[in-house]
């Protein structure tokens, strides 16, 4: 049914809007705004995405428009000329408030106009991301599009990344390509041969901070850390609290545990400490993105599900275990062979051109077995591989 409606959206749209197609000068670009309204996680793998524009559009300025969720990941960016909070545009089923806000959209669309961006790039894809395209006062327009409303941009990029195969952060860079009319060897220069490595860049204060907030906890960064994020987006996503426990337990000795999440994660994250019989090694903090990103980029390891903490280990070059259950990690975990998965699929689980389960990402799931049936032995196997093989990565610091 939700398929037909798209459909009938869709047409109707191009019937009406036929006349708003048209191909992008790249020399009038001087001024971008990109949507990227999703979770952290999805804002870091738009990283390479941002730095093909850069390379596209070198005089160009590049504005991004984040919800406050996504604070502080893109800090130091240098792909970025300013970062634009505003969360009152409803994205998601969950963690969105139903409020219409419908004055303050009024308000932030004319704040938007008056900027006067040549070009909006929509790397969100919703109707009301897609409608706000239409009334920003953009030069030109792109956009991928999972409502049927690809009618309001100028360029839309038919590509749906949620059901077919290949990583997330590739195909945000399609949509770039597509966006600018690429020749092949001009994507393949931008994109650095197919990089979708993502990108994070750590302020020497933050690096400074997490220091003295370590040092505070009896950690330095000369000692060998393992870095857990037992949070995820969803708790469909989320191992047991229990299991993480037996986990430390069973770590390598000589390896400080740090266990990172929000406000709403730190007793969850003192429970797990506190059923571990080596709670003096461990520690539990509550830390902002910025900070978080700081820890894990001098960690020896990190530890966790589907989330923005695996992406910035990505980004960082930090050796990841990762713990997949509702989504497909041919989708999101960071590429190379110091990421490692652990993924028991079932019969529910996302074929291989699917993002999500057939569960809703979990999110109508009765018992979570894809995560339940990840052992902590299978756990340990993955750790003990990257801790022999691996030693810490270099980590960029900006200026």
């Amino acid at each position: 049914m939700k398929s037909f409606i798209k459909k009938i959206f869709s047409k109707t749209g191009n019937a009406l809007f036929f006349f708003r197609k048209k191909n992008i000068v790249r020399s009038e670009v001087k001024k971008i705004l990109v949507i990227s309204l999703y979770f952290r996680g999805d804002v870091m793998m738009n990283t390479p995405a941002l730095r093909m524009l850069s390379k596209i559009f070198p005089d160009a300025q590049t504005d991004i428009w984040i919800k406050s969720r996504s604070k502080g990941i893109l800090d130091n960016n240098p792909h970025i000329n300013r970062t634009i909070v505003f969360d009152h545009f409803k994205t998601a089923d969950y963690n969105d408030s139903q409020k219409p806000y419908l004055k303050e959209k009024i308000n932030f669309i004319k704040s938007v106009r008056k900027e006067n961006y040549d070009l909006c790039i929509d790397l969100t894809g919703k109707y009301s991301t897609a409608l706000f395209t239409l009334f920003g006062g953009f030069k030109y327009t792109a956009g991928l599009n999972y409502n049927g409303f690809g009618f309001c941009y100028n360029k839309f990029i038919n590509i749906d990344t949620q059901h077919s195969a290949g990583h997330l952060a590739g195909k945000y860079a399609e949509v770039i390509r597509e966006c600018a009319d690429l020749s092949t060897e001009e994507f393949e220069s931008a994109s650095d041969r197919g990089n979708l490595r993502n990108e994070i860049y750590i302020g020497k204060s933050s690096l400074n901070e997490i220091q003295k907030i370590l040092s505070e906890n009896g950690i330095t960064f000369d000692d060998n850390i393992i870095t857990i994020q037992p949070s995820a987006g969803w708790k469909a996503k989320e191992w047991s609290g229990e299991k993480y426990s037996q986990l430390i337990d069973e770590l390598p000795s000589g390896f400080k545990i740090v266990l990172i999440g929000s406000e709403q994660d730190i007793e969850t994250n003192k429970s797990i400490i506190e059923n571990t019989n080596t709670s003096e090694k461990c520690a539990a903090l509550q830390l902002p993105m910025n900070l978080s990103a700081a820890l894990i980029s001098v960690s020896d390891l990190f530890i966790g599900s589907d989330s923005a903490g695996l992406q910035i280990a990505g980004a960082a070059g930090v050796p990841s275990v990762a713990l997949f259950g509702p989504t497909n990690p041919g989708f999101s975990n960071p590429p190379g062979e110091i990421h490692k998965i652990i993924y028991t699929k079932l019969i529910c689980s996302s074929p291989d051109n699917e993002q999500y389960c057939t569960r809703d990402a979990g999110k109508t799931c009765p018992d979570f077995l894809c995560m339940k049936n990840i052992s902590v032995n299978d756990a340990v196997r993955q750790v003990s591989n990257l801790t022999k093989n691996y030693s810490k990565n270099k980590y960029q610091i900006a200026e």
